[in-house]
């Protein structure tokens, strides 16, 4: 799975070459992402609730790494859009990052900062929302809060929760949230 996440990663040239920092902005949104789906590889309750789509997912066998493997592929995305949505009855979560602009801090603005969201789009087919433990959208915002908020991250600092939102597909098929984490970078 290591090879997928650096495969994401962004390797321009270096600063000397062209007088651009590649260390920091915009230039660390693949990096980001993929830091993003390493702690979601890492922890093994999410894994089971977007693996097993029946309500007692959380007394199913341990996965193995080519369970995990197959997850991160087929129901967790590096962007916002999510495609194949209505071949099975699955979970997914999509990881976008939006909303950038200048750095406000008590209504000054910051020319030297950016700041952005972190998005995770949770979607799961209607047919499996219920669980024994709850609601498995609600679940699987609950493990990403805890995976993510106010947790250490690339950028300048740690995450912090933004806003969270409800989310449905046209068709009506599947459900969901789209939670969001304010992240800080310096601008170049």
């Amino acid at each position: 799975m290591t090879e997928v996440f650096t495969m994401m990663g962004h390797k321009g040239p270096n600063e000397s070459e062209t007088g651009v920092n590649y260390n920091n902005g915009f230039t660390k949104i693949s990096d980001w992402k993929s830091e993003c789906m390493a702690r979601i590889y890492k922890d093994e309750t999410l894994l089971k609730m977007l693996r097993y789509s029946v309500a007692d997912w959380d007394k199913a066998p341990k996965l193995t790494d080519q369970d995990k493997d197959e997850i991160m592929d087929t129901c967790v995305y590096p962007m916002g859009h999510i495609d194949k949505i209505a071949q099975k009855q699955r979970s997914y979560i999509g990881i976008d990052l939006s909303n950038w602009k200048l750095f406000e801090g008590f209504r000054r603005f910051s020319y030297k900062y950016i700041s952005g969201i972190l998005y995770f789009h949770v979607l799961v087919d209607i047919n499996i929302l219920r669980t024994n433990e709850g609601v498995r959208s609600d679940l699987i915002i609950g493990r990403l809060m805890s995976i993510f908020d106010e947790t250490e991250f690339a950028g300048l600092g740690e995450l912090k929760f933004e806003t969270c939102f409800e989310r449905k597909v046209d068709n009506a098929s599947h459900v969901g949230y789209s939670l969001g984490f304010r992240i800080t970078e310096l601008k170049n």
